[in-house]
């Protein structure tokens, strides 16, 4: 390989490192700044780039990427504007500490504060948002070369917790420069060595004399299943709760497939245990950022509670009084209580749920589309995939109330980390890029405007992906709240608009169908079995 510059060769030893700790996709956003990290990146036979003209967009694919297999991924930017588009994604990144690389070019020191082109203070876009940041002044010193490499591989071998930003401030010609020292056979060599911390015996110990004190033994205990940042060993958690007589109910949001031995339909659940007086003495919350407005009511009154969760930064919001537990470097399944709950409550719990479930099967197949009856009709859909993305606003909530337990292994995910409804099409698209067979993704028809440049990067992706966008007509869930009553609800919050979809399928050469019943919903469940190119499906909601 042939170094052709400093910054080519300061490029190569990132990126080199990056590959050591596992990164696999590399987003770029083109600009002349970012030349030499985009020329080393395309010299690394293992990484798969992926290219896009909307820092915005591609931000979000890579958060898509990432959110996959938690595997890290890198995004290259030039400077200026571009590095404010990644602002979006970045905070959802660092609220659920995502573990995205991003790299941004910048102009050298002398070129700020001048009125130079593309050019303004970078690091405190995204200092408050991720978890590690590094300013790197490239220049033509070898010590500061090696002063650079040994920082970088400190940094990414050893540090887990969230998006990291890399600043690489470039002076011209990118690829052509005077020599002070030789560039020839310059790369150091890589500790391949990952930094991982473990627990200690004794802290776990203390966990464990923690939980031990807690009023469980013979209680209707409740387990709620939320957001973490590890996957779950969710084969062990049902085990734990089938042996101590504790009922498990997930969130959509939770890593469990939805196969598994556990109680769906959140809201329905907790106004059933209501409605028969059968609310828990005692809930173990395992993750945080919990979705379901019941739940978060049934928290907020609770006093027994134990919270553990992953994230770096207590989630404990709502001020409830509760033992919390939260480590990154534990399996949060190994520190659950081992006493037994009262069986007779878990008995009465899963009963209650059968209930739910066998009410929830109904559906008029005569009726006019509702978003609720949309959510019901797709569950055959949802059935046949192996990964749902699920839009903010209604849809994650509908999903969450109304999808009961499934026949098969299907993996939905959230974008939950602040909520927003912006570049969910690009994250869809990352997620769709790490899966080997089918992807659904589900919101929308506000959402789906907001990313409608994402649909480009649906191109990319060689699996079929499902995209169905239930169309009502603008914002819809300002009507759930106080200001429904307002005259000014439609015009400022609801926005209604007549867009058409159909036309925007077609100016992306995606293939397009208009739902407008359950009866025709349900009639799609045979036709896509054997998905092989990209759709969208409008489903309009009466």
């Amino acid at each position: 390989m042939t170094i052709l510059s400093h910054g080519h060769l300061w490029s190569l030893q990132l990126l080199k490192t990056c590959q050591v700790i596992g990164v696999k996709t590399v987003c770029i956003a083109p600009g002349s700044r970012s030349t030499c990290l985009v020329k080393a990146a395309s010299e690394i036979p293992s990484f798969n780039l992926v290219t896009h003209y909307d820092e915005r967009s591609l931000g979000f694919f890579a958060l898509g990427a990432a959110k996959y297999d938690k595997a890290p991924v890198v995004i290259i930017t030039t400077s200026g504007s571009a590095v404010a588009n990644l602002v979006p994604s970045a905070t959802e990144a660092g609220a659920l500490q995502i573990p995205i690389i991003y790299i941004t070019a910048d102009r050298p020191p002398e070129l700020h504060h001048c009125g130079a082109n593309q050019t303004l203070e970078q690091e405190p876009l995204l200092n408050h948002i991720v978890h590690q940041q590094l300013s790197i002044l490239v220049d033509s010193k070898k010590n500061r070369f090696q002063a650079f490499s040994k920082r970088i591989q400190t940094l990414l071998t050893s540090y887990q917790k969230g998006p990291i930003h890399i600043n690489m401030a470039f002076r011209e010609p990118f690829l052509t420069s005077p020599s002070s020292f030789p560039l020839k056979d310059n790369l150091i060599k890589i500790q391949t060595k990952k930094g991982v911390t473990k627990i200690s015996p004794k802290l776990l110990k203390t966990y464990h004399q923690k939980i031990s004190n807690q009023p469980i033994h013979n209680n209707s205990v409740l387990c709620i299943v939320s957001n973490t940042i590890k996957s779950i060993n969710y084969k062990k958690l049902v085990s734990w709760s089938q042996h101590n007589k504790i009922p498990i109910l997930a969130e959509c949001s939770c890593s469990i497939p939805w196969n598994e031995p556990v109680i769906r339909q959140v809201d329905h659940f907790i106004n059933t245990l209501s409605k028969h007086h059968q609310l828990p003495s005692y809930i173990i919350c395992i993750g945080a950022k919990w979705i379901s407005k019941p739940l978060q009511e049934l928290l907020s009154q609770q006093t027994n509670l134990l919270l553990i969760h992953d994230f770096e930064v207590t989630q404990n919001w709502l001020n409830i009084p509760c033992l919390e537990i939260m480590d990154q470097s534990i399996d949060l399944i190994d520190i659950l209580p081992s006493q037994k709950a009262n069986q007779s409550y878990y008995e009465i719990c899963l009963n209650l749920a059968n209930q739910t479930n066998k009410q929830s099967n109904h559906l008029n197949q005569t009726s006019k589309l509702s978003e609720s009856r949309c959510i019901k009709a797709l569950e055959p859909l949802i059935q046949q995939m192996n990964t749902v993305f699920l839009g903010n606003s209604l849809t994650v909530r509908h999903v969450n109330e109304h999808i009961k337990p499934l026949k098969t292994p299907v993996k939905t995910i959230t974008q939950r980390g602040v909520s927003g409804i912006d570049g969910l099409i690009s994250t869809m698209a990352g997620l769709a890029s790490q899966e080997p067979k089918r992807t659904m993704g589900i919101m929308g028809d506000i959402s789906f405007f907001y990313d409608v440049g994402g649909l480009s990067l649906l191109h990319n992706i060689k699996n079929p992906i499902l995209l169905i966008v239930i169309n009502n007509a603008g914002g819809q869930i300002f009507n759930k709240l106080d200001i429904n009553k307002d005259p000014i609800c439609e015009p400022l919050f609801v926005m209604p608009q007549n867009i058409n979809i159909k036309n925007i399928a077609n100016a992306y050469d995606l293939t397009y169908k208009k739902i407008t019943s359950t009866k025709d919903l349900l009639k799609l469940t045979s036709s896509y079995k054997t998905l092989k190119t990209h759709h969208i499906i409008e489903c309009i909601i009466n």
